[in-house]
């Protein structure tokens, strides 16, 4: 209420802007916060009644924590404010000494330069608008300093809050594909199973079907005999059975490998790694190229 008629918006023109800064630091140490003040400061009068009269219906809507006694303080202001006369009192203060003299005993250009700088220091006295005016700010700006710390300097603010923007944006912006291959050629680091782990390059029998067929797939060129796929995957399959000799002899492929090889080669499919080809009918064309 208070900052979102200034011009050029210095904390932002949505409230989740505001937001944002007071949970990246103390929002008084923000150059926002005091080019917002500054603004305030020169604000006339029926604009300051109208900014508070906003700020105390905002108030009242709040129900989460007690604010009459800040209600009451601001109202106060209010009529302070709304009786005060709007006839001119200003008073222009004396200065010690009268510019004329004081530039007529200048020699040197520095020195009057000076000179005139700290005639146009001289400033007048306020008028009890502007004297009421900076108490209304002071009194904002301390209130909200003490109810408005960043979180980041609280004790255990770690447990709430969570400032580390590029983890969260790795994590919201998924590399689905990345993911995918990781699972596929090493499945130890999704799963944690310990039969699983292999030395690079390795395939292990252990692993699940997907992932073997996955890793078979890498080692072939643009287009993929699926026989020489099938025999490939049976024999890394049962190299690691007790009758994986008496298996290898045999041409006929066991039906249930058969089958686990059919179901492998379909995920891989589905996941865009392979795709049938018109070229050569027992053969599929391989889509992707570099393994993880």
């Amino acid at each position: 209420a208070l900052t979102s008629s200034l011009p050029r918006h210095p904390l932002g023109k949505q409230l989740r802007e505001l937001y944002s800064l007071v949970l990246e630091s103390n929002v008084w140490d923000t150059e926002g916060y005091k080019d917002a003040f500054n603004l305030l400061r020169l604000m006339a009068r029926d604009d300051l009644v109208s900014v508070l009269g906003q700020c105390v219906d905002r108030l009242q809507a709040w129900t989460e924590s007690d604010v009459t006694e800040v209600i009451m303080e601001v109202q106060t202001f209010i009529a302070q404010l709304e009786s005060m006369a709007d006839g001119p009192q200003e008073e222009q203060e004396e200065p010690n000494e009268r510019p004329k003299d004081s530039l007529s005993k200048t020699t040197k250009l520095h020195e009057l330069q000076n000179r005139l700088r700290e005639s146009a220091k001289q400033k007048k006295k306020l008028t009890k608008y502007e004297v009421l005016r900076n108490d209304i700010l002071d009194y904002l700006d301390e209130l909200f300093r003490k109810h408005l710390p960043s979180p980041t300097t609280l004790a255990l603010h770690e447990v709430y809050y969570y400032d580390r923007v590029s983890t969260v944006r790795r994590h919201m912006n998924a590399a689905p594909r990345a993911a995918i291959q990781t699972a596929l050629s090493n499945p130890y680091y999704y799963l944690q199973d310990e039969s699983l782990k292999s030395e690079d390059g390795t395939i292990p029998n252990t692993a699940p079907d997907v992932c073997i067929a996955y890793k078979l797939h890498l080692e072939c060129g643009r287009l993929i005999n699926l026989y020489d796929w099938l025999q490939a995957f049976v024999m890394l399959v049962q190299s690691g059975e007790e009758n994986g000799s008496d298996s290898s002899k045999q041409t006929k492929v066991d039906e249930v490998l058969q089958a686990r090889f059919i179901r492998a080669v379909s995920e891989l499919q589905f996941l865009g790694f392979i795709k049938p080809t018109k070229r050569k009918t027992d053969h599929v064309a391989r889509l992707t190229w570099g393994g993880c």
